[in-house]
C-alpha cells in the first residue's frame, strides 16, 4: 500500500509557508495566517463557513493558492517530496534522544534513509557511518563532520542493531554473567536482576551482516 501512496502522491508543499513567502507584507506586518482568516481577506466572508473540515479546507487552500497567483513552479520548489518526509519521519522517531531533530532531518535532506544508516553501521561500524555522514559534497559535508554527533548515531544504532548472521560450521561460544542491584531490601521492592550475554564466532568471516 505504502508503495502504491508513493507512487500517486510524489510529495507535500506546506500552504503556510507558501503564503508567507508570497505575501510578504502580511508577515511583517504581523497578519494571522490562519486559513478563515486569508479567506476572509481574499475570497470574502461566504468562504469562511464549513471550515476546519478536511475537504472543505483543501477546496479553500486551493482557491487561495489561485487567488494570490502561486506559479506551479514555485509550489514545486517549496514541496518536500514522499521519499524525504517518510525517511525524515523515520528518522527523528529512531534517533530521539540522541541527536537533534535538526541532524535527523539533515540526513534525510542528504538523500540519507535509515536503511541506507543500519547497511552502513552492519558493514563497516563506525568508520563507514562516518564515511557516509561526511562524505564531501560541493566543500560541504553531506550531514555533519561532528564527532559527538556521529558517535551518537553510531551508539543508537549499535543498541537496535540486527543480530548478525553466523554461517554454519562455525564455532560459538556464549558468555553469560548476571548483575544484582539493591537484593536486600525489606519490602522486596527496587530490586533489580541483569543477565548479559557476549556471543563469540570464529573465524571472523563466519559472521555475515543481515
Amino acid at each position: 500500500m505504502m508503495e502504491q501512496f508513493k507512487k500517486t502522491v510524489v510529495g507535500f508543499a506546506d500552504t503556510l509557508t507558501i503564503f508567507k513567502n508570497f505575501l510578504t507584507k502580511r508577515q511583517e506586518e504581523k497578519q494571522s495566517f490562519k486559513v478563515e482568516d486569508l479567506a476572509r481577506y481574499f475570497l470574502g466572508p461566504e468562504f469562511t463557513e464549513g471550515l476546519h473540515n478536511a475537504a472543505q479546507d483543501i477546496k479553500i487552500l486551493s482557491t487561495l493558492i489561485d487567488k494570490i497567483n502561486v506559479p506551479n513552479d514555485k509550489i514545486i520548489s517549496m514541496a518536500k517530496s514522499t521519499p524525504f518526509i517518510l525517511a525524515d519521519r523515520a528518522l527523528k522517531k529512531y534517533f530521539k534522544g540522541a541527536v537533534t531533530s535538526v541532524i535527523a532531518s539533515k540526513i534525510a535532506l542528504g538523500r540519507i534513509n535509515l536503511t541506507t544508516l543500519k547497511k552502513a553501521f552492519q558493514l563497516g561500524g563506525y568508520d563507514s557511518v562516518k564515511l557516509l555522514l561526511a562524505e564531501n559534497i560541493n566543500n560541504k559535508p553531506r550531514v555533519t563532520k561532528n564527532e559527538k554527533t556521529i558517535k551518537a548515531i553510531v551508539d543508537r544504532l549499535a543498541t537496535f542493531a540486527s543480530p548478525p548472521e553466523i554461517k554454519p560450521g562455525t564455532f560459538v561460544q556464549f558468555v553469560h554473567d548476571n548483575a544484582d542491584f539493591n537484593i536486600d531490601t525489606i519490602d522486596g521492592k527496587g530490586m533489580f536482576h541483569y543477565m548479559g550475554t557476549i556471543e563469540i564466532a570464529t573465524p571472523a568471516d563466519g559472521i555475515q551482516p543481515r
